[in-house]
């Protein structure tokens, strides 16, 4: 999962700008709304892992209103390569931490707070993190993560909401308890069994009154059905089971339903097919709309998952969806999870998240062509909009 980085294409940005050290904008905030931002959503939870643990972070500064925690893996602080492109993601973001100056980011954000291109700080006070980082990672230093949790100390007020794992030996990384290459290993699907359920914890840090279970790992396909995703409190006791309920399913869609207005599917480097694995019990009525459900016996949450280089479909197909751990937590909790995909193209050759800047200088705020893609992409799974867009040969992985 080597993350092979090309500088980005200089834009006029408008805005704030450089020298006020904000991330600079294009356009307005209100010139980027989107036929799905009506629809409201709370109490979303993130994760990934390399490029997609960057992607994570920025996600959840940029949608704090929406965003509850976040799961990070080898992932830096919001904003860490600014504007120096390939230069700064591949030198003081992923091998040499003691250049990230925390100060100078937090201050960026902050200033970034002000032209409202991500939500307020204040939201971020009660957020739950979860910081993990492999003792032997070649690609993202360690230090780095640790970087990422002061940066995350300065704005969560409770210091127990800060939970990490530093102490595994294991490479760049997802890290699973059951599948995958060797712990110590480098490479292709970049997941590892290291014995350690990395998902699990993740999930029972950032919602807190979950069980303790250890889930089934079995799935079965049944018939594709409407489901909003229910705004539940995070915080309220999810009523998991000792063993999972099988039957969940991996269904894809059509991303470019969901591009900002001013993009394709290349300049946004993002694959024409996401994916979204539903628990059976989160599936509705066709007839029931998102009102309507409030006090459905059983409401979802959603969780956003974000993959790593060379880790997208069209590289090594389902693996990440199926196998990175996510889906036997889903079904024994009834959380719906979002897997976007990317695409290589020639100023992302590896298929990353971005997190430099190839898809424009606001790249890390609202106003990103990935950032708004996967707000629309939330936003459709919490209106029930998202099942439009299913694509029926979902064996296939092809663009």
């Amino acid at each position: 999962m080597k993350q092979h980085v090309r500088p980005a294409p200089h834009r006029h940005a408008w805005g704030l700008g450089v020298h006020n050290r904000a991330i600079p904008t294009w356009i307005p905030l209100f010139f980027a709304m989107f036929h799905f931002s009506h629809a409201a959503v709370q109490n979303v939870t993130v994760s990934g892992v390399s490029a997609g643990g960057f992607f994570a972070v920025q996600y959840h500064i940029a949608f704090s209103s929406e965003v509850t925690g976040a799961g990070v893996i080898a992932g830096g602080p919001f904003y860490c390569a600014e504007l120096g492109g390939a230069v700064s993601a591949q030198s003081q973001c992923m091998k040499n931490p003691a250049f990230i100056d925390v100060d100078a980011l937090l201050s960026i954000t902050k200033n970034t707070e002000l032209t409202r291109t991500i939500d307020l700080l204040d939201n971020l006070q009660n957020s739950r993190v979860f910081l993990f980082s492999g003792t032997l990672d070649s690609v993202v230093n360690p230090g780095v993560v640790k970087k990422l949790e002061l940066y995350y100390s300065k704005l969560i007020s409770t210091a127990e909401n800060i939970q990490t794992q530093y102490n595994i030996s294991a490479e760049h990384a997802m890290i699973t308890n059951s599948y995958g290459n060797a712990c110590s290993f480098r490479g292709e699907p970049y997941i590892n069994n290291c014995n350690y359920d990395l998902v699990g914890n993740i999930f029972q840090h950032l919602y807190p009154n979950m069980m303790d279970v250890i889930p089934s790992s079995t799935t079965s396909s049944y018939t594709h059905t409407h489901n909003p995703i229910i705004n539940k409190n995070s915080d309220d006791p999810l009523s998991a089971p000792i063993q999972a309920q099988a039957g969940g399913e991996l269904l894809s869609f059509q991303q470019a339903a969901f591009l900002p207005i001013g993009y394709t599917l290349d300049t946004a480097a993002l694959s024409s097919r996401g994916y979204v694995y539903r628990p059976r019990r989160c599936a509705q009525s066709a007839t029931t709309s998102l009102n309507s459900t409030l006090t459905a016996q059983e409401p979802c949450l959603l969780h956003v998952a974000f993959h790593g280089c060379e880790q997208n479909a069209e590289t090594v197909g389902e693996q990440f969806m199926l196998n990175a751990g996510y889906n036997s937590w889903a079904d024994a909790n009834q959380i719906v999870i979002l897997f976007p995909q990317t695409k290589a193209t020639p100023l992302n050759p590896k298929g990353c998240f971005d997190w430099w800047g190839f898809t424009g200088v606001d790249y890390a705020c609202k106003l990103g062509a990935q950032m708004q893609a996967v707000n629309n992409m939330v936003k459709a799974v919490a209106s029930g909009k998202l099942y439009q867009f299913l694509i029926q040969d979902s064996g296939g992985l092809r663009d």
